[in-house]
């Protein structure tokens, strides 16, 4: 292994061609060597490069993830305002309904728009159904506090639930759910 001025310019030609792969492969590249067990071999301004295309990768993600975050969340909440107010239907069961006419649109829009995911859908499914009925049961627990015991109105209930599930929806679909395996490609991230 070369030392001092050698392994300097190593480093610095390893910089040009990673530089230079990010440009050619994009994030697939950058996954790549997200995944290296061992960075600290790299230079510096190497090193700075990756944590910047990971979050840019985060943030992108994040974005997807809010944007049917918001159509799932619309559809619930619209689902569950139709039922109490056109058919006197109790919020609480209202809830459950809509819970079960956003699930679908949420997962297959995650899956596809918001992760990208190439994996099967197995345990992906069967993990977003566990990890969307924790949510559930979460926000059935806020409409119960919130409604049922509180004497709150349901639109405040709702309120509450609309701005907490999302962000614990998101941590856990992001680092459980949709996670990116070691060689798992991004290249439809971009």
């Amino acid at each position: 292994m070369p030392t001092g001025r050698a392994a300097s310019a190593s480093r610095r030609q390893a910089g040009i061609i990673f530089n230079h792969e990010l440009k050619i492969h994009g994030l697939q590249t950058l996954a790549k060597v997200l995944w290296h067990d061992d960075m600290r071999c790299m230079h510096s301004a190497d090193r700075h490069h990756i944590e910047a295309g990971a979050a840019g990768l985060l943030y992108r993600q994040f974005a997807r993830f809010g944007v049917i975050g918001v159509l799932s969340t619309l559809l619930h909440v619209g689902t569950v305002v139709l039922a109490v107010e056109a058919f006197a239907v109790d919020p609480r069961a209202a809830n459950v309904i809509a819970y079960m006419v956003a699930f679908p649109f949420a997962y297959f829009a995650h899956y596809h728009f918001s992760f990208a995911c190439d994996h099967a859908h197995g345990v992906t499914a069967t993990r977003f159904i566990a990890v969307s009925f924790a949510c559930f049961l979460l926000g059935q627990g806020i409409m119960q506090v919130g409604y049922g015991r509180l004497g709150l109105a349901y639109g405040t209930a709702l309120a509450v639930m609309i701005v907490t599930l999302p962000l614990v929806s998101f941590l856990l679909n992001r680092f459980f759910v949709f996670q990116r395996r070691r060689g798992s490609s991004t290249a439809n991230m971009q």
